[in-house]
Parts: structure tokens; C-alpha cells; sequence
């Protein structure tokens, strides 16, 4: 049987993450998957757009999971808004066999993923330094919005 050599890699890269790298690792595996399934539905692959979709919907539970309705304060209901909306967009998109949901759904994720990209530094996120250190619809305090479960 062959291993994956990367395989310790992705896990170390997790267990060393701060909980906004790992919200980032998320939003991108996300996104990556929101791809794929509608990738699979072009093809007519259901099997793996079953499990893109499904991986989709699980890591939007997650993030529905992390936010704090106590801390978060308007941040966190419109966060909460923004990803139930997605979660009803991929199921929907996938029960129909319809790129539409997918699409729908990324429009959402997608800026909040960018947001996220510039708040850990990715080496993906634009490295200007005279830009402001949160972007301006999100700054430091608007953070407690999520639990960060460590």
C-alpha cells in the first residue's frame, strides 16, 4: 500500500495553524470544492460532485458552528445569514444538478474569503504595505464574531 507523502504535511500545517489560518485554510477548501462540483456537474460525474458538494456543506456547518451570537454582535447574524444562504445554495445546487446554487453561493463566499486571505497574511493575499492591516469591512474587533474553538 503507498502512502501519501504529503499527507503529514497538510496535517502538521493544521495542528500548527492559528484558528484565523485555519478559517482561511476552510474558505479556500471551500471554494476549491464549490469548483470542483461544478466541475463534476459539467462532466456528469455524480459521485464526486456528491462528495465535493457534501465536503461544501460540512465545512459551512463548521463555520455556522464557530460564530459566537453573544460576541459577535451585527457581524455575526449577517455572517450567519451569509452562510446559511450558501449551505441552501450548494444543497440546492446539487439536489437540482445545477451549477446555478454553486455560483450563487460562491458570490457570497468568495469576498469573505478574500477578507480572510488578507487578515493571515496568505502568500496569495496582496502584500501592499501601505494597505490598512484589515480590510475595510472587517477590522480587529469585528473578530469576536467567531468562537475560535481551540
Amino acid at each position: 500500500m503507498m502512502v501519501n507523502p504529503y499527507g503529514n504535511l497538510l496535517e502538521e500545517a493544521v495542528l500548527s495553524a492559528s484558528p484565523m489560518e485555519l478559517t482561511n485554510m476552510l474558505f479556500e477548501k471551500l471554494l476549491s470544492d464549490l469548483e470542483t462540483a461544478r466541475n463534476c456537474l459539467a462532466r456528469g460525474e455524480t459521485a464526486a460532485r456528491n462528495r465535493s458538494a457534501g465536503r461544501a456543506v460540512e465545512i459551512l456547518l463548521e463555520l455556522l458552528a464557530s460564530l459566537d451570537d453573544i460576541k459577535g454582535g451585527e457581524l455575526g447574524r449577517n455572517l450567519r445569514r451569509l452562510y446559511a444562504y450558501a449551505l441552501e445554495q450548494v444543497l440546492d445546487g446539487n439536489a437540482r444538478q445545477d451549477r446555478d446554487g454553486f455560483d450563487k453561493a460562491e458570490t457570497v463566499l468568495r469576498p469573505l474569503a478574500e477578507a480572510w486571505k488578507e487578515l493571515t497574511g496568505s502568500p496569495s493575499a496582496s502584500l501592499d504595505e501601505s494597505a490598512a492591516p484589515f480590510p475595510p469591512s472587517l477590522d480587529e474587533s469585528s473578530l469576536s464574531a467567531f468562537s475560535f474553538r481551540g
